[in-house]
């Protein structure tokens, strides 16, 4: 519902440049006086419209990193660009204004009111004061706060969590194509958290920002990020996707820093969709058995699966059942389905449900129970079976 409201006001996306946006990293270094190498030789992009993780241990490098890219912190060498205009070229003042930024410590102007720390930045950009007010109230119902109730609050009449909220709130005021989170959930409660990280990523969907996300917790980093970007002691050590970097961990350092139990954490993410089969036959429940025995099986499975003229899954028969029941119809002998899955679960309910149930299948079935395919207890093994054989480099 709020992901709904916010599409309501969100019309265009300021787009920088004809070849969309893109920040990318090219040999950047941040060194210090007394030695300190905080980033070491990064390269890196990040693709328009995703959100790039980056996660490491303490003083591996990640809030530096996405401090310069609005300039909070000078590289000492190498580029940066966004969008294809480095950095070091552009007015500092119109870079920040530019870019989105909600930090953990949140650091809202105290002596402003939550409607005022909200139009900071689309009021310097010259927006009406009937457009500011809009704003606010659009990102005040966003983050889940009502407008009648924290608008005119300043910021110690908040608790923590709500001024991190009004932080992200901030963040957001200008619409802005470019968004920088240090650590942005930071600060709030483990259910506001969850629910706040759902609602960002529906409205992601929609609106498509490029996100430069810092978090220190793998779990957030593995449900946000589009692609993920290890760092340690300044250096990139790895990146990719979810999966790539749990199903492939490039070294020991990546494998232990993902947890040992990174095979339910793949589990987790992997959808349903991804493994079960799709081609598979059917027959409608007042066809006669003589007609359906010369059909294949799923595979892995000696049965055929029974649905209505509709799609509808009505349950299944077993191969051995047809041959001795040609002359019967297929509703005297039907085996009802005891449980199903959709296609959006994760694996690892899947395996639970298969589990739990000491079943060999799950028929895959959409809202209105039409067959969309099946996931059998031998592909979901053959998959965990392939990520624990890939040896790490």
């Amino acid at each position: 519902m709020l992901a709904s409201r916010f599409a309501a006001f969100v019309t265009t996306i300021p787009v920088l440049g004809e070849d969309g946006l893109l920040i990318e990293f090219t040999s950047v270094f941040k060194a210090y006086p007394d030695g300190t190498h905080a980033v070491d030789g990064l390269s890196l992009h990040v693709a328009r419209g995703e959100i790039f993780v980056l996660i490491g241990p303490s003083g591996c490098g990640k809030t530096t990193t996405l401090r310069m890219i609005n300039r909070l912190i000078e590289p000492t060498s190498g580029r940066i660009l966004v969008n294809g205009s480095d950095v070091l070229e552009v007015d500092p003042i119109e870079l920040r204004r530019s870019i989105g930024y909600a930090i953990q410590e949140v650091a809202l102007f105290p002596h402003m009111t939550v409607a005022e720390n909200i139009s900071i930045v689309p009021g310097l950009q010259g927006w009406s004061a009937a457009r500011q007010r809009s704003r606010v109230l659009e990102l005040l119902e966003l983050v889940g706060l009502k407008p009648d109730r924290y608008r005119a609050k300043y910021p110690h009449e908040l608790s923590g969590g709500e001024r991190q909220r009004i932080g992200v709130a901030r963040a957001m005021g200008a619409d802005p194509p470019v968004m920088l989170m240090d650590e942005p959930f930071g600060a709030i409660d483990p259910i506001t958290r969850t629910r706040l990280q759902d609602e960002f990523l529906s409205i992601q969907a929609k609106i498509q920002k490029t996100v430069v996300f810092v978090t220190h917790d793998i779990n957030e980093a593995l449900k946000m990020g589009d692609h993920i970007a290890i760092m340690r002691r300044g250096k990139l050590v790895q990146c990719g996707t979810s999966r790539e970097i749990l199903s492939r961990p490039n070294c020991g350092f990546v494998e232990e820093f993902v947890g040992a139990d990174r095979l339910m954490k793949l589990l987790q993410i992997l959808r349903v969709s991804e493994l079960m089969t799709r081609d598979l036959p059917t027959v409608v429940i007042d066809e006669k058995p003589q007609a359906i025995l010369p059909r294949p099986s799923v595979k892995g499975l000696n049965l055929v699966l029974v649905v209505d003229r509709l799609g509808r899954l009505k349950g299944f028969v077993p191969s051995t059942e047809l041959l001795k029941n040609v002359a019967r119809p297929l509703a005297h002998f039907l085996t009802p389905v005891r449980e199903s899955v959709s296609s959006n679960a994760s694996l690892a309910e899947a395996l639970l449900r298969l589990s739990v149930n000491g079943l060999d299948f799950l028929p895959v079935v959409d809202g209105d129970q039409r067959l969309q395919g099946v996931l059998t207890l031998v592909s979901v093994h053959e998959e965990i079976q392939k990520t624990t054989s890939r040896a790490v480099a």
